[in-house]
C-alpha cells in the first residue's frame, strides 16, 4: 500500500492523469475538485473518491484556500503523480496528457 500525502496551493492542476491501479482520494482540509472521466466532483474535508483503474481524472483546487489531502494506492506504484505550478509533471511517471 502506498500513501502520499499533498497539499495544493490555490491553482488548477492541469495535467490529465491515468493510472493502472485504483486509488482514493481523501480530503482532510479544504474542497478538491476532481475531474473523472469528464464528471466534476467537489470532494469537502472528510470526504473521499475512487478513482478505478485506468480512469481519466485531473485533480484541481478550485479555491482561494490550500486544500490538503491524502492519496491511498495499492499495490504499491509511483504512478500516481500530481503536477502544478509547485510540482512540474515528471517524464515517465505513468500520466496521460
Amino acid at each position: 500500500m502506498l500513501v502520499i500525502h499533498e497539499k495544493c496551493r490555490p491553482a488548477p492542476v492541469k495535467k490529465t492523469l491515468s493510472c493502472f491501479i485504483p486509488a482514493v482520494f481523501f480530503v482532510l482540509q479544504g474542497v478538491l475538485s476532481m475531474e473523472l472521466e469528464g464528471e466534476v466532483h467537489d470532494i469537502s474535508a472528510q470526504q473521499g473518491i475512487e478513482i478505478p483503474p485506468h480512469a481519466k481524472h485531473r485533480a484541481r483546487n478550485n479555491s482561494d484556500a490550500p486544500v490538503e489531502f491524502i492519496v491511498i494506492s495499492h499495490p504499491t506504484t509511483r504512478a500516481i503523480v500530481l503536477t502544478s505550478p509547485d510540482r512540474p509533471a515528471a517524464p515517465g511517471n505513468g500520466a496521460v496528457s
